[in-house]
């Protein structure tokens, strides 16, 4: 494989014989732009990089940076590559707000709010003495199987400081700089030490935590994923500030038996590349690499292709269309048509396609992999992705409309699923808010996309282990398939509308869903959305740790529940009173016995672009929302929330005749043993009579009090 710099990506190897490592790994983006971190700027300046550590780096405890679209990756298959030193991911400087002219326009908002798309991979993280990795990450940054001494995922505060680089963070007092992040996701991960800061939600799967040592700080929700020593289960309260803890096994929800557990594996031995594949059950498949397109795995032959950055990519696969696994290497691709794909697709580093008008790509391969790649959409489609064939594993696959532009048009979906038993593993799906210099992109106006995700009928059994959609100005995730289950999901509404009134996720069949929260920030228009998550009470449904959270905008706007639908209504209100808030129910259950709803609001009504603000009227940058909204990890609101009682159950009255006739008989008794009193004067008799009307009002009363309870289960 061919890892010479390009004019559309960079690779640089690091080994016994070269020592070089690339300045963006080895300098904050700060010595440039003064901002602490990474900018607007080179958030959307997509040069793709990716460090290969081929040995052990020895950086004498100095700082390892992951700036935007960089990527580590160690090539060690039983041995992760040690890295003496530090990781970083560093926050924000000062944003627009802040009154020092220098730092004016510099960056969208503080912390690491809009620190995405970088990656960690395979490797061990020695600090040295008092040192500590910090990582301020959000979505779009996997960390996978790596091992960190001491880590701080999401810093806490400090203050502007000026050192060799211009300017950059403290680690204690001061200005809150780093202490807002928006989800994360790290995958079969070790820690010896782990802070864990002021995240909205996040999402730890497969890892080890230390067994001694508490995990310090929070957020609204943390999902742990068959996790070795997570922290107990807890509900989200203030003081002491404690997140809703999400503790899920395998058990609760499996990957599908034939479907691939883990992302391919890029590794190095005896002077040459492999990638490896781990499915479910069975031994790895190793394929070997050369330069351009040599397959030798142990098993079975497999033709393998590497593709050069910069390919058109319709082109290079009508080409190569028989060959069962494709490579690309960091960089940015094109596709100008649609194209049917059957073959493996597997990125290295950050791997960006860009579409263009009218093409999608058809996914066809069954039992295939797509794994670390960035769909970004640069035309008008129907959408970028289908995913056609049965026990498809994704991983680390994200989504963007618009960002770098705002000419980019979704008139259907983003990602849609026909095919079973698919499992998604870490995907972010972005239709973007703002884009270059922090300017906001309108909803319906600029770059509209109208649903981000959508599980189609025949789609049974699809999982999803950590999903984010966002922003879209439709329903934004459509579930249909049977069976669907979804461990961590994150949302926002978008932010200009006038009125919405779709939910962020509509669930129309049997589901089962862990740690699901969505957010609003109406800035403009007192906009009131029924729920957030609207379910099917006619199919079975069971939900845990379920939230809505009020984060800034109109102070009229509001989210009225956290679940609803047809005879549905779960969760306390989202408004201004609740701001920073989350609203739970922390279990939601539904049968599948209450009769089907007649109608359902067609998620084809999509707002009119007209009804949302002219593009002429677009803001500024200092017009985004304050990472204020966002609760510190020392002041965060305490939930008031819990489930509304449910409406009434159709089967409370569905034993009504027994009921009546244990009434009827207590009367009936009460009023014989009456007369023969009465006539008789018979003392005996009336005590009998008592105690029989005594003992069929209790039944009566037993009963129904039961029907009740079993109504509100």
């Amino acid at each position: 494989m061919d890892f010479t710099p390009k004019a559309y990506y960079s690779f640089a190897v690091y080994d016994d014989t070269n020592k070089i490592i690339p300045n963006q790994f080895v300098q904050p983006m700060c010595k440039l732009d003064c901002d602490c971190g990474d900018n607007t700027k080179s958030e959307f300046y997509d040069v793709p990089c990716t460090l290969i550590l081929n040995s052990d780096y020895n950086g004498d405890n100095q700082n390892l940076y992951l700036t935007y679209y960089a990527s580590i990756v160690g090539t060690g298959l039983n041995k992760k590559r040690i890295i003496y030193g530090n990781l970083m991911v560093e926050p924000k400087g000062f944003g627009p707000d802040s009154s020092d002219s220098q730092f004016t326009n510099k960056v969208c908002s503080l912390g690491g709010l809009d620190n995405f798309w970088r990656s960690a991979i395979n490797l061990d993280i020695q600090n040295q003495g008092s040192q500590r990795s910090f990582m301020s990450i959000s979505q779009a940054c996997p960390i996978r199987d790596c091992h960190f001494k001491d880590l701080i995922l999401c810093f806490g505060p400090g203050v502007v400081k000026q050192n060799d680089f211009g300017c950059c963070r403290e680690k204690s007092g001061g200005d809150p700089l780093a202490e807002f992040a928006s989800g994360g996701f790290i995958s079969h991960c070790s820690f010896d030490a782990l802070d864990l800061c002021s995240q909205q939600q996040f999402m730890a799967q497969s890892c080890t935590f230390p067994k001694d040592k508490q995990i310090q700080g929070g957020a609204w929700n943390i999902v742990y994923y068959d996790c070795t020593n997570p922290p107990p289960p807890q509900k989200y309260q203030k003081k002491p500030p404690l997140p809703s803890n999400t503790i899920i096994s395998s058990a609760d929800i499996p990957i599908p038996t034939s479907n691939i557990t883990k992302p391919p594996l890029l590794y190095f031995d005896n002077d040459q590349y492999f990638i490896q594949i781990q499915p479910n059950s069975g031994l790895p498949l190793k394929h070997r690499l050369n330069e351009m397109a040599i397959a030798q795995p142990q098993t079975k032959p497999v033709n393998m292709l590497v593709g050069t950055a910069g390919d058109s990519l319709d082109q290079f696969f009508q080409e190569y269309k028989n060959y069962s696994t494709i490579i690309l290497p960091c960089g940015v691709y094109y596709i100008t048509k649609s194209i049917e794909i059957n073959a493996d697709l597997i990125g290295i580093g950050m791997t960006i396609i860009r579409f263009l008008d009218n093409a999608t790509i058809t996914y066809t391969k069954p039992n295939g992999v797509i794994s670390s790649l960035l769909f970004d959409n640069f035309g008008t489609n129907t959408s970028l992705l289908e995913i056609k064939s049965d026990h498809v594993s994704v991983f680390d696959l994200f989504f963007r409309n618009g960002g770098p532009n705002d000419i980019a048009v979704i008139t259907d979906t983003m990602l849609r699923i026909t095919g079973k038993n698919v499992y998604l593993n870490n995907l972010w799906i972005w239709r973007a808010d703002h884009g270059i210099n922090g300017t906001y992109l309108l909803d319906s106006v600029d770059c509209p996309a109208k649903t981000g995700l959508i599980v189609d009928t025949e789609a049974d059994n699809c999982t999803a282990l950590g999903l984010a959609v966002e922003h879209f100005d439709n329903i934004n995730v459509i579930w249909k398939g049977n069976n669907g289950k979804c461990a961590f999901f994150q949302n926002e509404f978008p932010y200009f509308v006038k009125e919405f009134s779709y939910p962020a996720m509509d669930i129309q069949n049997n589901f089962t869903g862990y740690g699901m929260g969505s957010y609003s920030f109406f800035r403009d228009y007192s906009v009131v959305v029924s729920e957030a998550f609207r379910v099917d009470p006619s199919k079975k449904i069971a939900l845990t740790n379920i939230f809505t959270v009020w984060l800034n905008g109109n102070k009229g706007s509001k989210i009225n529940n956290v679940i609803g639908g047809p005879g549905v209504q779960s969760g306390n209100t989202s408004e201004y009173s609740t701001k920073g808030t989350p609203q739970f129910v922390y279990t939601y259950v539904s049968d599948g016995k209450t009769p089907s709803p007649t109608s359902r609001p067609s998620p084809t009504s999509r707002p009119s672009p007209t009804s949302g603000p002219s593009p002429t009227s677009r803001p500024s940058p200092t017009s985004r929302p304050s990472p204020t909204s966002r609760p510190s990890p020392t002041s965060r609101p305490s939930p008031t929330s819990g489930p509304s009682p449910p409406t009434e159950n159709p089967k409370v009255y569905s034993f009504w005749w027994l009921w009546l006739i244990l009434l009827i008989l207590s009367f009936v008794a009460f009023g014989v043993i009456v007369g023969f009193y009465m006539k008789n004067k018979s003392q005996k008799l009336i005590i009998i009579g008592g105690i029989a009307c005594i003992i069929f009002f209790t039944v009566f009363m037993v009963m129904f009090i039961i029907s009740l309870l079993d109504s509100r289960h």
